[in-house]
């Protein structure tokens, strides 16, 4: 358990590492509550500088679940590259 927002972060990052390299071009969501300003200004711009080819878009989580998991959450889902292949028709 984390009960930071470095540490958070911290484990963030370890979870990206374990699943892509620097040169990888997945799709992230971040998603946050009441702290919208350090998900866009601290975690989008860390996980940018490590991923430059990586699309991250922000958006609040649901009013929903902000108020079952409180103040300060947020979250990071995230896709593979998407493959393409040449011989579909």
């Amino acid at each position: 358990m984390v009960r930071n927002n470095r540490a958070q972060l911290e484990f963030a990052l370890l979870k990206l590492r374990a699943r892509f390299d620097a040169d990888a071009s997945p799709l992230m969501m971040l998603q946050y509550t009441d702290n919208e300003s350090w998900v866009r200004d601290v975690v989008h711009k860390t996980i940018t500088e490590r991923y430059p080819k990586a699309e991250i878009i922000l958006h609040p989580l649901s009013l929903t679940s902000g108020v079952h998991m409180g103040p300060g959450t947020w979250a990071m889902a995230y896709l593979p590259e998407m493959a393409v292949r040449s011989d579909f028709r």
